[in-house]
């Protein structure tokens, strides 16, 4: 189990509030909506993968094997493609409005 919480552990999301503060900058402000959306989304993935590990310690503290937990570690994908889509969106927009 011990492996399971250290992939679980890996899977954890950090912002870089730099690189969007640089990009807003860049942008004219317009990047802040990204940059909330991404914080959000990375906020809502993290609470979800303590979440999971909360319930492995728990099924180790009552002895019991989870594999549902097992398949759940499988799945922390789900927020990385709506973030690359919500970016793909606002740069799309972005060039949009700059053609205008």
């Amino acid at each position: 189990m011990n492996n399971e919480l250290f992939l679980l552990a890996n899977q954890k999301k950090s912002t870089n509030h730099v690189l969007h503060l640089i990009l807003c900058f860049c942008t004219g402000g317009i990047w802040v909506i990204v940059w909330i959306l991404v914080t959000n989304s990375n906020n809502r993935h993290n609470e979800a993968i303590n979440k999971k590990m909360s319930r492995i310690v728990e099924g180790e503290v009552a002895g019991e094997m989870n594999t549902e937990t097992q398949e759940s570690i499988r799945d922390g994908d789900q927020y990385k493609n709506r973030v690359i889509l919500m970016v793909i969106a606002v740069i799309i927009l972005i060039i949009y409005l700059k053609s205008r």
